[in-house]
C-alpha cells in the first residue's frame, strides 16, 4: 500500500482548520448581532411611533370635543364673562366634553396640556384634567381677570402645575410647540404660536409640533386637530 495515502492530518493543517472555523463562527456571530440590533432598533422605533400616535389621537379627540363656553368671573355687581381658552406656544387649556381620566365622552372637563423644557431644549408633554361643574371651577386654570392695557378684558391664566394626577404623555422630544390657525379678516391665514384671544369663537385648528431624538429615529411630527364646536352659543 502506498505510504503517502496512509499519512494523517498534521498539526499545522489542524490548526489552520480550527482557525478558519473560528473566523467563520465569528462572521456568523457578527451577522447575527447586526440582525438583533436592527430588530431591537425597529422595535424601539415602533414603540416610539405608537406613543406618538396615542398622544396625537388623545389630543385630537379632546380638541374635537372642545366647547366654546363663556365663563362668568367675579362678584355679581362686577361680574364679567370671557371665553375660556388659553393658547400659547408651550401650553394649551380649554373646556371639553371628552375625559381622559374617565375614558368617556360627556360632562364638562378642563383639559390642560403643556410642554416642560430642560436646559438642553429637550421636553416632555404632560396633561392635567379637572372637572368643570360651575364657573367657579375655572379658578383651576385662571389666575385673574381685569382690564388690559388696551382697555379690553385681559385674562391671566395660571401656569400648569404637576400633581399626583398629572399624566406624562411623551418624553425625550425637542423643538416642541403648539400652534394655532389664525384667520385675520383682511390678511392671509397663518399658523401662530399664540392665540390672540376671541370672545366669540375658538381657533379652527390647533397643531402640535415636535421632533424625537435622533437615536430613536422619530421624524418631526405635526398633529393637526380640528375643533368642531368653535362658536359660542347664545
Amino acid at each position: 500500500m502506498n505510504r503517502r495515502s496512509q499519512r494523517g492530518v498534521t498539526l499545522v493543517e489542524l490548526l489552520a482548520a480550527i482557525t478558519l472555523l473560528g473566523f467563520v463562527s465569528l462572521a456568523l456571530l457578527f451577522a447575527m448581532r447586526i440582525g438583533v440590533n436592527a430588530w431591537q432598533h425597529g422595535d424601539r422605533r415602533m414603540a416610539a411611533d405608537r406613543s406618538v400616535v396615542a398622544a396625537a389621537d388623545l389630543i385630537s379627540a379632546q380638541l374635537g370635543d372642545a366647547r366654546a363656553h363663556n365663563v362668568g368671573w367675579g362678584p355679581l355687581e362686577r361680574r364679567v364673562s370671557f371665553l375660556l381658552f388659553d393658547g400659547a406656544a408651550d401650553r394649551l387649556q380649554f373646556i371639553t366634553h371628552n375625559s381622559v381620566a374617565a375614558r368617556e365622552r360627556g360632562g364638562w372637563w378642563l383639559a390642560e396640556y403643556w410642554f416642560e423644557h430642560d436646559a438642553r431644549n429637550n421636553c416632555r408633554l404632560l396633561y392635567n384634567e379637572y372637572p368643570f361643574q360651575s364657573d367657579a371651577d375655572a379658578a383651576a386654570v385662571v389666575d385673574q381677570v381685569g382690564p388690559g392695557a388696551n382697555g379690553l378684558l385681559a385674562v391671566q391664566y395660571r401656569a400648569p402645575r404637576i400633581s399626583a394626577n398629572t399624566r406624562v404623555l411623551y418624553t425625550g422630544i425637542h423643538d416642541c410647540a403648539f400652534e394655532y390657525l389664525i384667520e385675520p379678516q383682511d390678511q392671509p391665514v397663518y399658523w401662530g404660536k399664540f392665540w390672540p384671544g376671541d370672545n366669540y369663537k375658538l381657533p379652527r385648528a390647533v397643531a402640535v409640533r415636535f421632533a424625537g431624538e435622533g437615536v430613536r429615529g422619530i421624524a418631526p411630527v405635526a398633529t393637526v386637530a380640528m375643533i368642531n364646536a368653535r362658536e359660542v352659543w347664545p
